[in-house]
């Protein structure tokens, strides 16, 4: 194996318990393994990266202060030595033993591609949900997502669920450094931010499971601060862009247009006045139309009376 192939898997942790050591234990149970991990300690108090000493030098810990996911990811892509690079959360369930190897073939067999990504099924259904679009693919075949930009810039949740993904360590340093702001969202914001760069390649095998629970980011702020979040990322990449990305001005207005009107009261009772501000400026740039301040401040009214 060539150093071209070499990957390292990056590991944000934060107060994850027992789940942190079942993810270390099925990254080396995978069929290809990764070449190093990283496992960056944001601060956790509970003991739990302690554990990790018994597995030497295999496992690589950096620690930090409580930062946030975003930094912690960052850190972790700087301190690899891997041209190649793979993600996990913490408290996911483990891995299926074919996630490197699935998601590493993906990419190199599409060198148009920056980043790969593989299918991740919610424990709580029976079988995996096949995203719309790659219903025909058969298991372990190929989709270029050539619009991988717009469709980040006209949905708010990312491509890749739980991370489910691997890309190449140059590009991830120069688009997710300075991101501490994202303290929610912030796998989405690194996948906005990537989808600038090229097309996503999609292999139609799981390589990750999901479980809803714990005291994940999901957990602690919720599905609306998330979407607030989204929609902050989305439009600082919109306003850099050169052209419109392929995307019509009147598609990205509407996403606007549903969403700030839906989060801006939930941030004025949290008292998030940065992100309000953004939402707010992104709102006024991008999605207003006749009557709606009017709608936005009697929602805002009724939220600061309760």
């Amino acid at each position: 194996m060539n150093d071209e192939q070499a990957v390292s898997l990056v590991i944000p942790t934060y107060n994850a318990g027992q789940a942190l050591l079942g993810t270390v234990q099925s990254a080396l149970r995978q069929t290809r393994p990764p070449d190093q991990i990283v496992v960056v300690d944001d601060g956790s108090t509970d003991g739990s990266v302690e554990a990790l000493g018994s597995f030497g030098a295999e496992v690589r810990v950096i620690r930090q202060g409580n930062r946030g996911a975003a930094v912690a990811r960052y850190r972790g892509v700087e301190a690899s030595d891997c041209d190649l690079v793979a993600f996990a959360d913490a408290d996911d369930p483990p891995m299926p033993p074919n996630r490197i190897a699935d998601l590493v073939d993906a990419l190199l067999q599409n060198p148009e591609c920056v980043l790969a990504y593989g299918m991740t099924w919610d424990m709580k259904l029976t079988e995996p949900r096949v995203a719309p679009g790659f219903a025909d693919l058969k298991q372990g075949e190929y989709f270029v997502v050539q619009d991988a930009l717009q469709r980040m810039l006209t949905q708010g949740w990312p491509l890749a669920s739980a991370m489910n993904l691997v890309s190449y360590r140059s590009l991830l340093l120069k688009q997710i450094r300075d991101r501490q702001f994202y303290a929610a969202a912030n796998d989405y914001d690194l996948q906005m931010r990537m989808a600038v760069c090229g097309p996503f390649v999609y292999v139609a095998s799981v390589t990750a499971f999901y479980q809803e629970g714990g005291a994940g980011i999901s957990a602690t702020y919720g599905a609306t601060i998330q979407r607030a979040y989204a929609l902050a990322s989305a439009a600082e990449v919109y306003s850099k862009l050169r052209s419109d990305g392929g995307v019509s001005l009147e598609a990205w207005r509407q996403r606007v247009r549903n969403d700030w009107p839906a989060v801006a009261p939930l941030l004025v009772r949290r008292g998030n006045w940065p992100l309000l501000m953004r939402i707010l400026r992104t709102g006024l740039c991008y999605g207003l139309w006749p009557g709606l301040p009017r709608r936005l401040w009697w929602g805002v009214s009724e939220s600061l009376g309760r």
